[in-house]
């Protein structure tokens, strides 16, 4: 959507962040002016020069041509003359963005180089209510649950095969029951998520630039997702496709007072419909675990 007809206008904006630099991510900053500058994370500029003076880079030069690049430091705080105040929220390393606990920067290391998320502060007051934009620290949220902090429940509510809306105090539920037999008959344990990132045996094969740092950042966003004022939203969860008011048409401030936590905790187990037996149910998008 263009940013005029949504009354928000490219010189009003200063920075463009980027997560990382994988090409469904990173948009085309040419549609902003100089002034705005790119912040990227720790380590981006080890992979410059970008395209074409390295033919083999996925960087493209003319997205860095000239405007202030910005690499964070989570250490110092200190980033190319910005100075934000470091601190740690959770056990994530983190800046504050504004200075005034509004918009945070997280260190999440392992996707890719320099991989970094975001803490929107949505509500004010001393528990507040925040959004966290994973980026591709986890690219579905079987990689974050179940967990130790967040088990399976004896009873799902809503269940994630009913069609929207569903009311949350209703009775009807999805056995967890039915989930974890087929979780665990996979090796899976029992409070541990559906899935973990790979490891290939050729280090070029494997999805993430370092999985054990992938890990660590996966079991980090664990803590913070078992918060029902934390809305954990990762770049390829589809789930959030038919809950999430999208911009222009409304806000996320209320996620908490509306329930959406609850409401897209535990959708994505409709991607596991066939493999439980719920073909005549909704399901969902990516429809694993069977054949048609």
């Amino acid at each position: 959507m263009s940013q005029r007809c949504r009354r928000v206008t490219s010189p009003h904006i200063e920075a463009v962040i980027w997560s990382h630099h994988h090409f469904d991510h990173t948009g085309n900053p040419n549609t902003f002016p100089p002034s705005t500058s790119l912040i990227v994370g720790p380590g981006f500029r080890s992979m410059l020069p970008g395209y074409p003076t390295n033919p083999d880079s996925t960087i493209l030069e003319s997205d860095l041509t000239s405007r202030q690049l910005i690499e964070l430091d989570f250490s110092s705080g200190t980033s190319d003359n910005h100075t934000f105040k470091p601190l740690t929220i959770g056990r994530f390393r983190a800046l504050d963005y504004f200075g005034d606990g509004s918009f945070y920067l997280l260190d999440t290391p392992g996707h890719a180089v320099g991989h970094i998320s975001g803490l929107a502060r949505v509500t004010p007051g001393p528990e507040g209510s925040f959004i966290l934009l994973t980026g591709d620290a986890i690219h579905h949220p079987g990689e974050i649950r179940p967990s130790k902090y967040l088990p399976l429940p004896a009873s799902i509510i809503p269940d994630p095969f009913a069609p929207d809306p569903h009311p949350l105090e209703s009775h009807y539920g999805c056995p967890g029951a039915t989930f974890e037999s087929l979780f665990q008959g996979r090796g899976r344990p029992a409070c541990g998520p559906v899935y973990e990132p790979a490891r290939p045996e050729r280090p070029d094969e494997a999805f993430n630039h370092n999985t054990d740092e992938a890990l660590e950042t996966v079991a980090k966003l664990q803590e913070a997702d078992a918060h029902d004022n934390v809305f954990v939203a990762a770049a390829h969860d589809e789930a959030l496709l038919d809950h999430v008011v999208f911009f222009p048409d409304g806000k996320m401030n209320e996620f908490a007072q509306k329930h959406w936590v609850k409401r897209v905790r535990w959708r994505f187990l409709r991607d596991f419909a066939g493999a439980v037996g719920k073909l005549d149910h909704e399901v969902g998008r990516r429809h694993w675990g069977h054949e048609r």
